[in-house]
């Protein structure tokens, strides 16, 4: 697959030094965004490897690429409306891998921000029935939603803080460029653009060709074992993301067996090598006869002056 790298950070709004501290203690690499003399975000272009954490920056002004939106600003194309008490304890609703370790039901949330769109996002952790976290694509580029602001709760006192952050990070790292490992076979739930109009999976030396219904959110992987890589064609352009489909530990494990070896050539073989060895030694014995006769008669010459 291709090389991870550790991806950047760029930070942009009112960030709470929790969150810094957390991501500079996973050992990411940040950089804080600021606005220009006109009061928007000078943010880098477009390039690989780089994460945006958006804190109260509104969406017009959000840059193309994988972003993390914290406490977002009101209106925009999800709707946000402004905050309001929380009235039950924060539950989650899907097993993603972001939240591994990250109990959030012990965790304190006094107020959060509904939205009206989610825009396809998938919710992850809610309260009652307004959800909290959310993550999917959005414009085609991955997003993870946290419709909150960090100072109304005691999550950052929490243990598994850092971990939400970093396993944040590696979600949305992870959309950007590989999907991971699979067994062969495995049906497995893979987010689509909304934007996808075609979803193509293809080996990369072009041996295996598997159309993917996107009507469908899992997906059978091939069979055969090898790096492939999904095509989604979109009216923009296509996008690619990178997977290996492996045997697992057990089937790789060679075992010993007994000694064998492979069977001599057809008796026919062996008969037309037997005539043609007789046929070299007589064409050889008729040689060496003509030779000799030679000898005999160049010797007799020599004698007989």
């Amino acid at each position: 697959l291709p090389e991870q790298h550790s991806p950047s950070i760029y930070l942009a709004g009112e960030v709470t030094p929790f969150i810094e501290q957390a991501l500079l203690s996973a050992g990411y690499q940040l950089t804080t965004v600021t606005k220009d003399e006109n009061g928007n975000y000078s943010f880098p272009e477009l390039q690989p490897e780089v994460i945006y954490l958006l804190s109260g920056v509104k969406a017009e002004q959000w840059p193309e690429g994988p972003k993390l939106i914290i406490s977002p600003s009101a209106g925009g194309p999800f709707e946000v409306r402004e905050k309001k008490e929380l009235d039950y304890r924060l539950t989650q609703t899907d097993d993603a891998p972001m939240l591994t370790y990250t109990d959030g039901s012990n965790v304190y949330l006094e107020q959060a921000f509904p939205v009206g769109n989610w825009q396809g996002l998938k919710p992850l952790v809610q309260s009652g029935d307004q959800t909290v976290i959310a993550k999917g694509m959005f414009r085609e580029d991955p997003m993870i939603f946290f419709a909150f602001d960090f100072t109304h709760s005691d999550w950052p006192l929490h243990p598994g803080f850092p971990v939400l952050l970093a396993n944040s990070i590696a979600e949305l790292a992870d959309k950007e460029g590989s999907l991971g490992y699979y067994s062969p076979g495995e049906t497995t739930e893979i987010n689509l653009a909304a934007t996808t109009n075609e979803a193509v999976i293809e080996q990369l030396d072009g041996g295996e060709r598997q159309q993917v219904d996107i009507g469908l959110s899992e997906v059978t992987m091939p069979e055969k074992p090898g790096i492939y890589r999904l095509q989604e064609k979109t009216d923009s352009g296509s996008r690619y993301r990178y997977f290996a489909v492996q045997l697992d530990s057990e089937e790789r494990t060679s075992e010993t067996a007994a000694s064998f070896a492979l069977k001599g050539q057809g008796e026919e073989e062996k008969k037309t090598q037997l005539s043609k060895q007789e046929i070299w030694r007589i064409f050889a014995a008729i040689a060496l006869l003509i030779l000799f006769i030679e000898w005999e008669v160049y010797r007799r010459g020599i004698t007989s002056r």
